[in-house]
């Protein structure tokens, strides 16, 4: 089940897979101030730039977090790194705050709340 949710009039796209939710990372990305204007006007996702994506989400890796999200992480890292489409990349509720938290802005800590909102809204 695939919803659209708005944050700041951004895009998110959320799904439910056997009880899990799941989030968009081009959307997640967005929201927490992982992207750019490119020349030709577009926001794009700083997917290897230095404190981009990738980078934020290898920061994550080595922290204190379980296994089953150092599988997820090590995952969506090869997606980004091979797959042609990266739009279709979704990552958990918990990984999708903890990026959030990464990323030290008011804009991110503003769409952590909106996931936890998110989360209390489904249960």
């Amino acid at each position: 089940m695939n919803n659209i949710k708005l944050f700041e009039g951004q895009e998110v796209q959320v799904k439910t897979d056997k009880g899990n939710t799941l989030i968009n990372l081009v959307h997640v990305a967005k929201a927490c101030g992982l992207s750019k204007k490119a020349g030709s006007g577009n926001e794009v996702v700083r997917w290897k730039d230095p404190r981009g994506v990738s980078d934020k989400l290898k920061t994550i890796h080595d922290t204190n977090v379980s296994r089953e999200i150092q599988e997820e992480i090590k995952y969506i890292l090869d997606e980004i790194e091979n797959t042609d489409d990266r739009n279709s990349i979704y990552v958990s509720s918990f990984l999708s705050k903890r990026l959030a938290l990464e990323c030290h802005s008011d804009k991110a800590n503003k769409f952590k709340n909106f996931l936890v909102e998110l989360d209390e809204k489904r249960e």
